[in-house]
C-alpha cells in the first residue's frame, strides 16, 4: 500500500469522527473546473438560489473544500482551501452577516474512487452545510438554573429577583385558556461575565456591531406543559438591577433556537411594536371623599415623547368614576428634566424569552484578532473585556483558527475558550491581552492551548473575569 493511500484513509477516519455530530442537513456542492477556484456561471447561480433563503442572521454556515486525487497531497489542500475561501468571498462580498466556518480536506474525502473524469468532477466540489451548530450546544450542562415564581395572572405582579431584577406584570398580560389559573414564570439572571461565558451569551448585534451590556434576563411563562406568550399589544416593564437614568440602555431581543445569542432591537414575530411605550408614570389624589386621582404619563409613540394627563373622578362616593385626558408634544429639554425619569427606570420589554439591556458601544479603532487553538478541537471561544462589561464572539472559522473582526484597540481583554465532550471538560485562557495602536493597520495572531480541567476548576477560571466588570 502506498504512502499516500495509507494517509488518505488515517484522514477520512478522522474527519468522519470530528464531522459526525457537525453535519445535520444534506450538503449544497458548488462545483469547480480542474486545477481552478474560479467560480463558474453555474455556481454563482446556486449560490445566489442560497443567499435568497437566508433570513435568519443566527444560522451559521459550514463551507469544506474537496479536490479531486490528481496532484499531490499538499497541492490538494492549498486548492481545496482556496476554492473554500472563494465561496466564503462571495457570500461576504453580498453582505452576508452569518457565522461563517470552514475546511478544507484537499483529496481526502472523495464522494467516489476517482476513476475517471465523471467521477473526478464530482469531487471537485465545496459542500456548504446549513444549519451548523458545531458539536452540540456544549455548554448545556453549565447552563445556569431559573427561578421559579407561581402568579395569579389575573393580578398586578411584580417579581423581585434574587440579584436584583424588578418585573412588572400587568394582569391580563398572558394568552391563557384559563384567566384564573396560576401561571408558572422561570427568571435566569444573567449580570456577571462568567454568566454571560458558561452560558454562551454575546454583546454583540446580530449585524455584528458591539454592545456593552447591562445585563441579561431570560422570563418564561407557562400553563401546565404548555408555554405561553404575551398577548398582543402587551408589555412588561423590567428593571435591571444597575440600570440609569441617562445610561442610553434599551431592550434587545435574542432570536429562539441560537447555538450563540447574539441580539436585535427589533421585537421577535408575533408582538405589537407599533403601541404605545409607557416610559414612567406618577399619580396623585385629592379629595378622598369625591376621588379625584391625577395620573402623569410619559409615553413614546412613534420615537416621539408625549406628556400626557389622565383625570379620574366622581362628584359622590356614590357615583362611577368619569374620565378624561389630555395630551401634548414634550420638547427634548422638558423630556430630560422631566421628574417622571427615575434613575432606576423600567425597560418596556414586549416578548418573553432572552432580554438584554444594552447601548452601542462604536470604538475609534479596531483591529483583526486570530486566534489558533492547536489540535481538531472547535471549542466556544469568546473574548472578554476588562474595560468594558462585554463579551465577543468570533465572527468566523477557518480549520483552527477564530477569527475575530471587531476587537476595540487600546482595550484589555481576556481570551477563554471552552470544550466539552463525553471524555471531560478542555479549557484554554490568555490573560491580559492589550492591542495597542501602534499595531493599528495589522492583525494579530495568537494561540490558545486547551487543558483537562474538572468542572469546578473550570468555574473558578471563568469567574475570575467577573472581577474585571466596567464601572
Amino acid at each position: 500500500m502506498t504512502m499516500k493511500k495509507i494517509v488518505l484513509i488515517i484522514s477520512l477516519v478522522a474527519f468522519s469522527t470530528a464531522y459526525a455530530q457537525r453535519i445535520d442537513t444534506s450538503p449544497i456542492s458548488i462545483y469547480f473546473a480542474k486545477d481552478s477556484y474560479i467560480l463558474t456561471e453555474s455556481s454563482e447561480k446556486v449560490l445566489d438560489s442560497l443567499l435568497a433563503t437566508i433570513t435568519d442572521p443566527s444560522e451559521e454556515l459550514l463551507l469544506v473544500g474537496h479536490t479531486d486525487s490528481d496532484a499531490d497531497l499538499s497541492y490538494n489542500k492549498t486548492l481545496s482551501l482556496n476554492r473554500t475561501r472563494i465561496v466564503q468571498a462571495y457570500l461576504f462580498d453580498r453582505n452576508v452577516q452569518n457565522r461563517i466556518h470552514i475546511d478544507w480536506q484537499g483529496e481526502t474525502r472523495p464522494l467516489n474512487s476517482n476513476k475517471d473524469e465523471k467521477e473526478k468532477t464530482l469531487n471537485r466540489r465545496v459542500e456548504i452545510v446549513r444549519n451548523y451548530r458545531g458539536p452540540k450546544n456544549q455548554l448545556e450542562k453549565l447552563t445556569k438554573p431559573a427561578e421559579v415564581f407561581m402568579i395569579d395572572p389575573s393580578r398586578d405582579t411584580i417579581l423581585v429577583c434574587k440579584e436584583g431584577t424588578q418585573i412588572l406584570i400587568r394582569a391580563g398580560s398572558f394568552v391563557t385558556e384559563d384567566p384564573t389559573s396560576p401561571v408558572e414564570i422561570k427568571v435566569t439572571e444573567f449580570y456577571k461575565k462568567s454568566d454571560f461565558i458558561l452560558n454562551n451569551l454575546t454583546t454583540t448585534t446580530t449585524e455584528n456591531e458591539l454592545l456593552e451590556s447591562g445585563g441579561t434576563i431570560d422570563i418564561r411563562a407557562s400553563a401546565g406543559n404548555k408555554q405561553l406568550e404575551l398577548k398582543q399589544g402587551a408589555s412588561l416593564q423590567v428593571l435591571f438591577k444597575d440600570k440609569k437614568a441617562d445610561d442610553g440602555m434599551e431592550a434587545y431581543y435574542a432570536r429562539e433556537g441560537e447555538t450563540v445569542t447574539k441580539w436585535s432591537t427589533n421585537t421577535p414575530p408575533g408582538t405589537n411594536a407599533g403601541e404605545p411605550i409607557l416610559i414612567s408614570k406618577s399619580f396623585k389624589i385629592q379629595n378622598m371623599d369625591t376621588m379625584q386621582i391625577v395620573s402623569e404619563l410619559i409615553l413614546n409613540i412613534g420615537g416621539l415623547h408625549y406628556k400626557a394627563i389622565k383625570t379620574e373622578k366622581r362628584g359622590r362616593p356614590s357615583d362611577p368614576m368619569v374620565e378624561s385626558m389630555s395630551t401634548s408634544l414634550l420638547d427634548p429639554q422638558e423630556l430630560t428634566r422631566s421628574i417622571f425619569f427615575s434613575p432606576d427606570r423600567a425597560i418596556t420589554v414586549r416578548a418573553t424569552g432572552r432580554i438584554n439591556c444594552d447601548r452601542l458601544l462604536i470604538p475609534e479603532n479596531s483591529r483583526v484578532v486570530n486566534i489558533e487553538v492547536p489540535g481538531d478541537k472547535v471549542p466556544s471561544l469568546s473574548i472578554a473585556l476588562d474595560t468594558n462589561n462585554m463579551i465577543i464572539p468570533y465572527s468566523r472559522r477557518e480549520n483552527n483558527v477564530f477569527i475575530f473582526d471587531n476587537v476595540p484597540m487600546n482595550a484589555k481583554f481576556n481570551v477563554l475558550g471552552i470544550y466539552l465532550d463525553d471524555s471531560g471538560i478542555y479549557f484554554g485562557q490568555l490573560k491580559n491581552i492589550v492591542l495597542s495602536d501602534s499595531q493599528k493597520n495589522s492583525q494579530e495572531y495568537l494561540s490558545l492551548n486547551m487543558k483537562r480541567c474538572t468542572e469546578n476548576e473550570l468555574r473558578a477560571a471563568v469567574q475570575e473575569i467577573d472581577e474585571k466588570r466596567s464601572n
